[in-house]
Order: structure tokens, then sequence, then C-alpha cells
């Protein structure tokens, strides 16, 4: 019998499942593609936000790092004081909002301490993206579609304001103005990251890139620009992309193949947890799973789904457990129904720059169309019968 809070783990560590999968992600995570030409040939010290060598003295050289998403807003302004030049190579945009860093000092100490303040900050931010999810996967599609058109363009009206006030230079801060919406890309908080582009020894290149090279990188209207170090802050491939799960890594019953039912029928999973065809098998972090809160509490809160249902089975004397295909079907159509205007937002009114909320079907698998609290709920009241428990192995056709 499976206890369900320990045996979760084994069934999760189940042959070509868990072990297959930990290392693909870490290979994935040292040796992705970066998707330019001469990627390995480069002579100099490579970094990655994922691998870096702290060991390696960044004073005094001439720096190159290529992405200005979140780890390259983090890493910008921390690196730019000690190089001798760092040049930032940026294809899109990022929004850099200022970030409330305010000195916890002896009176807000014991406010933060008392017992309850903590969760009710977190409870108040987690209302927030409830309503926010809530109003964009139930407002009526005629409705939110102008709504959200008029909340971007004031928006970047506003930000482009903001950058030239925060950026002395003004060809620079006209490169650094996003012509998308705030809620297209993953945006950042920082109060260094745009001031970084204020020092003398900082350059903001956006010419494409050709190909690295063994001397540093060479755009496309032929300029070479040699380093001594480069970062590769270029992005990663994430659960709602396709191409993330590998052939033959999760397999289930009857030739079943996660990775080419993701990419023939798009990414789904019953309540971003179960799939039919992977019996014992749920996803902690699946299609359609991140409704506006942080990574643990909806890791929680799919475990809840897993863990109940491995419940029912024992309580049954079942030993396989798998979603109705009927019941996946449908909730998918609902959840695809209810993306709407998630969809409109990413792939069409935002549609012309990259952003891994839309993955490269065009889908927004990223973002479930509910919200937290409706998610959580569902978790934990889903209908037991929404899958087959067996007491016998279903026979494996040939």
């Amino acid at each position: 019998e499976l206890s369900p809070r320990a045996d979760f783990l084994e069934w999760f560590k189940a042959p070509r499942v868990f072990p297959e999968r930990i290392r693909s992600f870490k290979k994935a995570l040292k040796e992705a593609d970066v998707g330019i030409a001469g990627a390995d040939s480069f002579g100099g010290k490579v970094q990655r936000p994922t691998d870096w060598d702290h060991s390696y003295d960044m004073a005094g050289r001439r720096v190159g790092i290529i992405g200005t998403g979140a780890s390259a807003a983090q890493i910008i302004p921390t690196i730019a004081p000690q190089v001798s030049h760092l040049s930032v190579f940026q294809r899109t945009p990022v929004w850099s909002l200022p970030k409330p860093d305010l000195e916890i000092g002896p009176i807000l100490r014991p406010l933060y301490a008392a017992p309850g303040v903590q969760p009710a900050l977190n409870g108040a931010v987690l209302v927030v993206a409830d309503l926010l999810l809530r109003t964009l996967s139930r407002a009526p599609f005629r409705w939110s579609r102008p709504a959200m058109d008029r909340f971007d363009a004031a928006c970047i009206a506003a930000y482009r304001r903001y950058i030239r006030w925060v950026v002395k230079d003004p060809s620079t801060a006209a490169k650094l103005a996003p012509d998308f919406g705030p809620l297209a890309k993953r945006p950042t908080i920082s109060n260094g990251y745009l001031q970084a582009y204020n020092r003398d020894n900082v350059s903001l290149i956006t010419e494409p890139i050709e190909r690295i090279t063994e001397a540093g990188v060479r755009t496309r209207d032929g300029a070479e620009h040699p380093f001594d170090a480069l970062v590769l802050a270029t992005g990663y491939e994430v659960f709602s992309d396709p191409e993330t799960y590998l052939p033959g890594a999760i397999v289930g019953s009857n030739g079943f193949d996660l990775a080419k039912y993701y990419a023939e029928q798009g990414l789904q999973a019953y309540e971003s947890v179960a799939v039919h065809g992977l019996p014992n098998r749920w996803t902690l972090c699946g299609p359609y799973s991140w409704t506006g809160s942080g990574w643990h509490a909806f890791m929680e809160m799919t475990s809840d789904h897993a863990v109940r249902a491995i419940t029912e089975t024992n309580r049954r004397g079942a030993i396989r457990c798998e979603v109705r295909k009927e019941i996946a079907d449908t909730y998918h159509r609902t959840v695809r129904q209810r993306s709407e205007a998630i969809r409109y937002y990413l792939a069409e009114l935002n549609g012309h720059i990259p952003t891994y909320y839309r993955n490269s079907q065009g889908d927004s698998t990223y973002l479930r169309p509910a919200g937290f609290f409706e998610a959580r709920r569902s978790t934990r009241k889903f209908p037991l019968d929404d899958y087959v428990y067996e007491k016998q192995p279903a026979e494996v056709l040939a």
C-alpha cells in the first residue's frame, strides 16, 4: 500500500521518469544551445547565470553580456563597477520598474515580526493576483480586448517618460524603451539596471549578433567586439515549451510518449497535473499551472492533487490510477476557452516579441486561466471519479 506523502515521491521516481528528466535538465542548464552561431568558439572566459564561476576576477576586464532578461538585470549593475568596460547586447528591451527597497528599521522590524503580519501580506498579494487572473479569464472578450489595448498604450507611454527621466543619453533611452506591454514578458524590478547605462564604461548594443568568435562577438554590421569574458544570459527552456520534453524521456502505457503527444496535440494536463496515457504519474509543474502565486505555493497545490488521487487509489485497493480521457479533454477545452483574452494579449497584441509566456506553438500554456483560490480549491475538491482505478494492471498492447 502507498502512503500518500512518502510514496508519492517513489511513484514520481519511477524508472525513466525522474532520473532521465533530472539528467537532461542539468545538461540543458549547463550546455544549452544559446541559438547563436559560434557559441563554442569563444576563447575567453564564459560565464552563465546557472554556472557562475565566482573565482574568476572581473576587475579590469572587457566583458560582454548577451541578454537583458531577469538574470541580466541583476548581473549588469553588479559587475559594471568592477569591469573596465561592459557591452550589453540587447535583442528585446526589458521592463525594469523601481524596486521598493525601504529600510527595515526599528519600527518596521517588530511589525513584520508580529504574528500574522507576513501571512496577511502574502495573502493580500494572492488576492490581487487572483482578481487579475479571474478578470482576464472571465470578463467578456469584447470588453477585455479594448481594455488591454488601452492599458498597454498608457503603460508604454508612461514608461518611456520614466526612462527618459532616469537615463541621461536620449539615444540609449530610446533603445531601452519597449514597444510591448508590461505583462507580455517577465518584468523586473531594480534600482540599478537602468542607472547602469549612465556609466561611462557601459554601452548598449542593439545591432543583431552575427556570430560569436574566438575573440568576442561580431554583429551584422561587421563590427568586431573583443572581450576577455562573455556572459551568456540568453534564457532557458521552460515547462511551457514542447521542446523541453525529450522523446523517450517520459513514456506511459501502450507506447504513449509525452514529448510526441505535446508536439502533436499541444501542452495540456488535467488540472495542470495529470495526462491520460501516463498512469500513476503527476506533473508538479505542468501546462497552465501558474496562478500568480510563488513557486512553493503552486508546487504545494499540484502535489495536493496528486496526494489526494494516491489516497483514493489506496482506499480502493487499486494499484493503477489514470485520469479519464473524456474528463481530460473536456477540461482542456474549458481552459482553452477561458484563455482567449490571455492568448490575445500574448499572441496578437504582443505577438511581435519573444516571451516564455507564449510557447513555440503560439499557446499561452504558462498561465492558468483561473484565480489562485479557485485553482487551489479545485485541486483539493476535484471529483474522485475523474480517475480510473484498477486493481490489476491493464494489458499492454504490443
